[in-house]
C-alpha cells in the first residue's frame, strides 16, 4: 500500500461531548453519514465514535468508518470485514478516517464492490484525543473487535458474520484477534486474513537502523501500556527531543535512514517493561479456533525453527500460507485474487487448507 501524504477531512466530528457519556466497550457514542471521501459513489460511508478500553482497563474512545455497498442488504445482513490498518504514527491526525482516501480506500472499496461491508477503526488516539498504544497489536485488536460491535449499532444492515483482516502491523492485530477468540467465543467470527503481517515485532525493532523512529515508537507504546515505564530509561539523550514530539505530527510512511545511530541506550532490550511488551505482541501462545490466512513475500517466509508460525501450528491452528515473489509494497495488490477467494470460502463455510499439515 502506498505511503503517501493525504489531504485530511474536517475534524469537527471528532470533538468529544463533555462529559463523555458512559458506556461499555463497543457502545456507540455518535455516528453520521459522510460522503466527502475520495471513494466510488457505490460506497456508502458512516463515520463513528465508540467506546473501547485500553490496556489498563480505562474507558477510551476510538473513531472509525463503516463502508457498505449501495442497495438492499442480503438475508442476514452484509458480511463484515473488520480492517486493521498498518502502523502510520501515533499523532491524532494519523487517523485514516481523517484522510480523503482513507489510507488504502481503493482496496477497502474493492471489498465493498464484492458485497462486503468494511469496518475500519482508526485505533484509540488516532482521531480521538487519547494516547495511542503505538505498535501494540493487543490494543489494536481490542479496538478492531469493539469497532465491529459499534458498527452494527450505527449501521443495522450489517450481519453477524465477520472476518478480521489487516496489513503489516494491522495483520498482526488480525491474527491476535484469532487467538483471542479462543476465550471470547464470538460465533459470528470466521477467521483472520493477514497481508505481509509483522509476525515478529522484536526482530523488526532490532533492525531499527533502517527505521529509527520505530525504536522511539516502541518506547511510546510501552509508555502507554505500562504507566510505570520511564521512556528515558531506554531513549538516549540524543533522541529525547524527537521522542517528546513523536505524537505531534504525522509523517505517513517510515523514514528509511541508513547508518543512523540507534536512538536507544545500550541493553535497552533488557528493560523488563520492553520484554513484557514483546511478549504480549508475540503469536503462538494461545490456540486460534478459526482458520487464518497469512500472505507474505517469498523473502519473508519463515519455514523452520522456533518461529511464530511453528508455535501456532503446534497448537493445532489452521493456517493457510501463501507467498508471492514481490516486494512488500506490491503484495496487497498482487494477492487480491487469492484474498477474495479465501474470503468467499470463509463466508461460504468451506474447509480451509492448512500449511501445518503439509
Amino acid at each position: 500500500m502506498a505511503t503517501v501524504r493525504e489531504e485530511t477531512v474536517p475534524e469537527n466530528f471528532y470533538n468529544l461531548p463533555d462529559p463523555i457519556p458512559s458506556g461499555k466497550p463497543g457502545d456507540l457514542i455518535k455516528a453520521e453519514p459522510y460522503d466527502d471521501y475520495a471513494l466510488p459513489y457505490s460506497v456508502s460511508v458512516t463515520r463513528a465514535l465508540y467506546h473501547s478500553v485500553n490496556a489498563i482497563g480505562q474507558d477510551v474512545v476510538a473513531s472509525g468508518v463503516i463502508l457498505v455497498p449501495q442497495g438492499k442488504e442480503p438475508l442476514g445482513g452484509w458480511p463484515v470485514i473488520a480492517w486493521a490498518h498498518p502502523f502510520i504514527g501515533a499523532a491524532r491526525n494519523c487517523a485514516p478516517s481523517l484522510m480523503k482516501g482513507l489510507y488504502g480506500g481503493a482496496f477497502l472499496s474493492m471489498y465493498v464492490s464484492m458485497g462486503y461491508a468494511v469496518v475500519a477503526t482508526d485505533y484509540v488516539g488516532l482521531g480521538t484525543p487519547f494516547r495511542n498504544a503505538a505498535l501494540d497489536s493487543q490494543s489494536n485488536a481490542t479496538d478492531v473487535t469493539n469497532a465491529v460491535i459499534a458498527a452494527r449499532k450505527a449501521v443495522p444492515q450489517l450481519g453477524l458474520r465477520w472476518v478480521a483482516a489487516g496489513e503489516r502491523e494491522g495483520g498482526l492485530a488480525a491474527l491476535m484477534i484469532g487467538e483471542r477468540e479462543d476465550h471470547i467465543g464470538d460465533s459470528g467470527y470466521l477467521g483472520s486474513m493477514a497481508i505481509a503481517p509483522t509476525l515478529d515485532l522484536k526482530s523488526v525493532i532490532e533492525s531499527g537502523h533502517e527505521q529509527p523512529d520505530n525504536l522511539l515508537f516502541l518506547a511510546y507504546g510501552a509508555g502507554t501500556i505500562y504507566p510505570n515505564f520511564d521512556a528515558e530509561s531506554i531513549v538516549g539523550p540524543n533522541a529525547l527531543a524527537r521522542y517528546r514530539d513523536i505524537d505531534k505530527t504525522c509523517d505517513l510512511g517510515p523514514k528509511r535512514v541508513k547508518s543512523t545511530p540507534s536512538p536507544l541506550v545500550d541493553n535497552w532490550d533488557q528493560n523488563p517493561f520492553i520484554s513484557k511488551f514483546f511478549k504480549r505482541n508475540s503469536l503462538g501462545y494461545r490456540r486460534a479456533p478459526e482458520p487464518m490466512l497469512i500472505i507474505s513475500p517469498i523473502s519473508a517466509v519463515v519455514t523452520s525453527g522456533a518461529n511464530p508460525i511453528s508455535r501456532m501450528c503446534s497448537l493445532g491452528d489452521t493456517i493457510d500460507l501463501e507467498s508471492y515473489d514481490v516486494d512488500t509494497d506490491s503484495l496487497m495488490g498482487e494477492s487480491v485474487s487469492f484474498q477474495l477467494t479465501w474470503l468467499k470460502a470463509r463466508f461460504s463455510g468451506r474447509t480451509s487448507p492448512s500449511a501445518c499439515h503439509r
